[in-house]
């Protein structure tokens, strides 16, 4: 019974972690195409490359933070699966990766 809480709450953090990796990128573009409305509606293919920024940012996500999860979990016992450098590692990784998109998206598309 303890393997398979285990089991379960490892499975509940990669779910956690994809989703989170998927929604932040997700919601840049939501911005982007909120705040930039009349750019996007004015030129036909405007938004294709924040399209596929994003997307790549949420493959780049998701496989980063598991990678980092499975690095962190290797050799904890199961009462110690989550401490503050693990959190640490995971916000700072989620703001380099939103910055560099932002960044990524107004260098390759000016909707300016």
């Amino acid at each position: 019974m303890r393997d398979f809480n285990a089991i379960t709450k490892l499975f509940l953090l990669f779910l956690i972690l994809i989703l989170v990796s998927v929604g932040f990128p997700l919601f840049i573009l939501m911005v982007f195409d909120i705040i930039f409305a009349d750019y996007y509606s004015k030129v036909i293919l405007a938004g294709f490359l924040h399209l596929i920024i994003g997307v790549i940012a949420m493959m780049v996500n998701a496989t980063k933070s598991v990678i980092i999860s499975i690095n962190h979990l290797r050799g904890r016992s199961h009462n110690n699966l989550f401490d503050s450098k693990f959190f640490k590692q995971l916000a700072l990784f989620f703001l380099v990766s939103i910055l560099s998109q932002i960044v990524l998206s107004i260098i390759f598309e000016n909707p300016f």
